[in-house]
């Protein structure tokens, strides 16, 4: 009996691990972005160290980046459209605070890393009006 009890513990240990880790920010799609679509010699422009209060400003410009991907780069599975309606729902587009945001160029892995870096952002600050 203990040796079954092994094999199933052994068995789902090996199924969880080999799960992918895309579910952090499932419902937004960012890892299946990194992961399915493929940008080649395309460079996006777009905000960097946003503070909280400039936070939505700057995600209606990573839409934007988002919408140029969708013609730029290859994507098969059709995540772009996905994340951008994702993020449409989670952060509704609110009226510009008119904030002055620098902007950098990177590649398309770095654009989706600092996308969800703004995305933890807003969830913190909307965690901490909550309370």
């Amino acid at each position: 009996m203990t040796l079954r009890t092994a094999l199933w513990v052994f068995c789902l240990l090996g199924f969880l691990h080999a799960t992918p880790a895309c579910y952090a920010q499932a419902d937004l799609g960012l890892c299946f972005l990194q992961r399915d679509v493929k940008c080649e010699n395309v460079t996006f422009t777009y905000p960097t160290n946003v503070q909280v209060n400039c936070g939505r400003d700057a995600l209606q410009d990573f839409v934007r980046e988002l919408e140029r991907a969708r013609t730029d780069c290859v994507d098969d599975q059709e995540q772009i459209p996905d994340t951008q309606e994702a993020l449409e729902k989670q952060f509704p587009t609110t009226t510009s605070t008119n904030c002055t945001l620098r902007t950098k160029e990177s590649r398309f892995k770095d654009f989706v890393k600092d996308l969800e870096s703004l995305v933890q952002l807003l969830n913190a600050s909307r965690a901490r009006q909550a309370n």
